[in-house]
Parts: structure tokens; sequence; C-alpha cells
């Protein structure tokens, strides 16, 4: 089955409807279904494997969770979902770290912006102010201001307030969700 763009004119809720539906008629008849689209929800939703070009070429193929969790590339990590991109270096052990100093580490790391936690101010890993929160239903997302620039943080609304434009915060983050892009791809 080829499908180009199939859900491009629908409005959202229906869109969502038909990428169930889609999948379970895939599941149903066991069709293989080639599907060009342009919105990464709507092909990690309904994929088995993904396959991401750039400027004409492929840069990876692989399955919804792993492209999305481990892209190879800075454009796959910043195409495929939100992400935070920042400059690194190898600990002493060997895995990646941010660099919180000023200057060019030998790295580009990626951290999606639900992997970060807000904790308290003065804890965590980094300090920040809150620059604009944005209410998206089932999730906050802050624009943080950070002395290594701003990041993105999204975080599920637990039905509290929200934070507020220029309150202090600290952010943190398990080191094993930091991933490195490839060297060669790395774009200015």
């Amino acid at each position: 089955l080829l499908l180009d763009e199939p859900l491009s004119n629908l409005d959202a809720n229906l869109r969502e409807e038909m990428q169930f539906e889609i999948r379970r008629i895939q599941c149903e008849v066991g069709i293989t279904t080639l599907m060009v689209t342009h919105d990464q929800a709507e092909a990690l939703s309904i994929s088995d494997r993904v396959v991401v070009m750039e400027a004409g070429r492929v840069t990876q193929i692989d399955a919804p969770y792993k492209l999305y969790e481990h892209p190879r590339t800075r454009f796959i990590s910043d195409f495929v979902g939100k992400a935070n991109l920042l400059t690194g270096d190898f600990d002493q052990l060997g895995a990646p770290q941010v660099r919180f100093a000023p200057g060019n580490g030998e790295l580009t790391l990626s951290l999606r912006p639900e992997k970060i936690d807000l904790v308290a101010p003065g804890s965590g890993r980094l300090q920040g102010k809150i620059l604009d929160s944005y209410f998206f239903g089932s999730q906050w997302l802050y624009r943080i201001n950070t002395e290594i620039g701003e990041l993105t943080v999204v975080r599920r609304n637990d039905g509290s307030a929200p934070l507020g434009c220029g309150a202090a915060v600290g952010l943190d983050w398990e080191s094993s969700l930091l991933r490195v892009l490839a060297a060669d791809e790395v774009h200015p």
C-alpha cells in the first residue's frame, strides 16, 4: 500500500483517529505500507521503521523508538521531535557530559526536553530562569535561560499551577540520556 501525505488535509482529531485506523488495518491485514509524510508524530505512531532523508539522501533507518531515542545526527535529533543541542566532552570514565564552561567542546550532545527534570533552585546540574511557558493540555513547555544558553523543557501537566516567567529553577537529568551526535554530520 503506497500512501503520500494521506492525512494532511484532516483536522487534528480526525487525523489522530485515522492514524490509529491505518495502524489497525496494517496489523489486521498484514499489508506492507510505504507512507510519505512530513509529520514526525504521524510517522512515529504508525510505523515499524522510519526513514529520515536530508537533502535527498537517507540519513537513518530505524524503529521509531530507536530513531527518537538514538538519533545519529544533529539534523535527525532536531527534525524528529524537539531537542536541546549542547556542547560537551567525555569525562574520565568516557561518558559524555555537558560542558558548562565557555568555549567549544569536542562533542555535540542531544538532550530531549522531556528528559530534563525541573528541581528546586540551587539544586540540580544547572540553574535557570523561566523565560516563557506554553500550555498544551497534557504538558507544559518551558523556555529557560541558563548559563549554557536557552533550553526547552517539557513537563507533564500534573494539575499544579505553571511556573511563572522569571521563576528560578534547577535543571537536572540522567547522564545516560545524553546522546552523542555524529561529528561528521554536525552543521554550524
